[in-house]
C-alpha cells in the first residue's frame, strides 16, 4: 500500500506532492551470531565475576577487626577520655602511642571498638577521640550516627583512615589519611596537641 501527499492549488487543482519526500531506505537487522553472543555472554559474565572478587579483596583487605576494650588509669580522675577505635595494626600504634605519653598520667582512659558506641554519654567524657575506617566508600556506620547526633568540636577529635587517605565527614574536626606505619608518629602528636589543648594540661 503507498501513500500520496498532495496539497490544493488556488483554483480547486491538485499536486502531488509524493516524489519530493525523502525515502529513507530500510535498515537491514542486526545480525548476531551464535557465536558472538556467546562471547558476548562470556565477556559479561567475567566483568561481573571480577568485580565481585575485586570487592572481596577490598572487603578483607580494608575490613577491621573488634577492639577488646581496656582502660588506663583511675576512674576517679576528674579528667576522662573516651578512645573509640576498630582493630587494625596502625588504629593500635596510634592509640598506644596517646596513652604511653606520660603527660597524660593522671587521666583516665578507656578504650572501646566502635560497635560499643550505642552505649557513650558524651557527657562522661572530657573528651572523646574516635578512629575509625572509610569502608566502601562510606564511613563507619557507628562512627558516623554517633557523631551525627552527638557531635561536639570543643571535646571531641576525629581521625579518619581509608584507601584514598582523604575521605572524611564533613564538618569535624580531626585528621584523614591512609594507614600508613610510618606516618604513626605524625598523627599521634597532632592527637595529643589537641588533647593538651582541650584538657587545659
Amino acid at each position: 500500500m503507498s501513500i500520496k501527499f498532495y496539497v490544493t492549488r488556488e483554483g480547486g487543482d491538485k499536486a502531488d506532492l509524493s516524489h519530493c519526500l525523502i525515502r529513507i531506505p530500510a535498515l537491514p537487522l542486526l545480525h548476531i551470531s551464535k557465536k558472538m553472543k556467546k562471547k558476548i555472554i562470556i565477556g559479561v559474565f567475567s566483568v561481573l565475576v571480577l568485580f565481585f572478587l575485586f570487592l572481596a579483596w577490598f572487603s578483607v583487605t580494608y575490613s577491621m577487626g573488634v577492639v577488646a576494650v581496656f582502660e588506663k588509669g583511675d576512674k576517679a580522675s576528674n579528667l576522662k577520655v573516651l578512645v573509640v577505635t576498630q582493630g587494625s595494626d596502625f588504629k593500635k600504634e596510634v592509640v598506644k602511642g596517646v596513652l604511653e605519653d606520660e603527660v597524660f598520667d593522671t587521666i583516665y582512659f578507656k578504650v572501646i571498638d566502635a560497635t560499643d558506641l550505642k552505649t557513650v554519654e558524651p557527657a562522661d567524657w572530657n573528651a572523646i577521640i574516635l578512629i575509625h575506617t572509610w569502608e566502601k566508600f562510606s564511613p563507619e556506620k557507628n562512627t558516623a550516627d554517633f557523631i551525627e547526633k552527638y557531635y561536639d568540636e570543643k571535646k571531641m577529635f576525629v581521625m579518619a583512615t581509608s584507601a584514598a587517605g582523604d575521605n572524611a565527614i564533613a564538618g569535624v574536626n580531626g585528621i584523614t589519611g591512609a594507614s600508613d606505619l610510618s606516618k604513626v608518629e605524625t598523627d599521634v602528636a597532632e592527637i595529643k596537641l589537641w588533647l593538651v589543648k582541650v584538657l587545659k594540661l
